[in-house]
């Protein structure tokens, strides 16, 4: 009963509007050009049906899908029309549509994520000469060890704007510091304790750079030796160090290792923990 009720239950033409989404001068168009015809009341007013609004819903997804107006009318024209099948077959369009438009989706994410990256990285350099990081860029993007600069950019993706100059400014107050020290012996108190600050800087800064559902344990004494090695091995590394201070990149590397060697080794559960609040 219910059913024969909505079938014979009549829309005017801003409640089909409303109903399916497109503008009363649309429907408007489609009566005009016969794709949609709609009856006409006593008062001569435009009255639809739930038969049109099925109609109307084909025409819908056949426009999403780019159809013209003319195919679209020879389609749900056709004298073998199915509309079961017509169902069917717009489903599997808009199933390939959709593929095309995540794909899209993708490339556009993986855009907004290296610009991130990129806009981290000009912050954190933001205080060294132009044209050494656009050297040290280059070089980044002709490395075949360190990946592509794009690869780069997204390692620098998580870390908010925020945290990127916090981080920045931690950092420049840390080698100034640690420039300071560099007559001193690398075992000393003085440099032990800024070399212990380098490696809670270096945890926090992996923790925030890490993927967003991602664990990090913690740097370990394996991975800050590897940090230490980096600081000679990496040209791009080694001269960002020194260009705050001659021989600082040689001192921060014996420092780093007397740190793992010394301190970490056996308190790598400690220490690993530190900046990941």
């Amino acid at each position: 009963m219910d059913s024969e009720l909505n079938k014979r239950k009549r829309f005017s033409v801003s409640q089909l509007s409303e109903l399916a989404g497109v503008s009363v001068r649309t429907l408007h168009h489609y009566d005009k050009v016969g794709l949609l015809k709609p009856h006409r009341g006593v008062n001569g007013y435009r009255e639809y049906t739930s038969t049109h609004l099925m109609r109307l819903q084909q025409i819908i997804v056949y426009r999403e899908l780019e159809f013209s107006l003319e195919d679209i009318h020879n389609i749900l024209n056709a004298t073998d029309f199915d509309l079961l099948q017509t169902l069917k077959d717009q489903k599997s369009m808009l199933l390939k549509r959709q593929e095309k438009t995540q794909l899209i989706i993708n490339s556009l994410e993986n855009s907004m994520s290296i610009l991130n990256g990129q806009t981290n990285l000009d912050i954190l350099f933001k205080d060294l000469p132009l044209e050494k990081v656009e050297r040290w860029k280059d070089m980044m993007a002709q490395s075949t060890e360190a990946g592509s600069l794009d690869e780069y950019y997204l390692s620098l993706q998580h870390l908010g704007r925020e945290d990127a100059e916090l981080e920045q400014q931690d950092f420049e107050q840390w080698v100034s510091s640690y420039k300071l020290s560099l007559n001193s012996p690398i075992d000393s108190k003085e440099v032990q304790s800024l070399v212990e600050q380098h490696y809670v800087m270096t945890n926090r800064i992996l923790n925030k750079t890490k993927e967003s559902d991602a664990e990090f344990a913690g740097v370990s004494y394996e991975g800050y030796l590897a940090f230490a090695d980096a600081v000679l091995s990496d040209p791009i590394s080694r001269e960002m160090y020194e260009h705050y201070g001659q021989g600082i990149a040689s001192h921060l590397h014996e420092s780093m290792i007397y740190f793992a060697e010394n301190t970490l080794k056996e308190n790598v559960d400690k220490y690993r923990k530190l900046g990941l609040e």
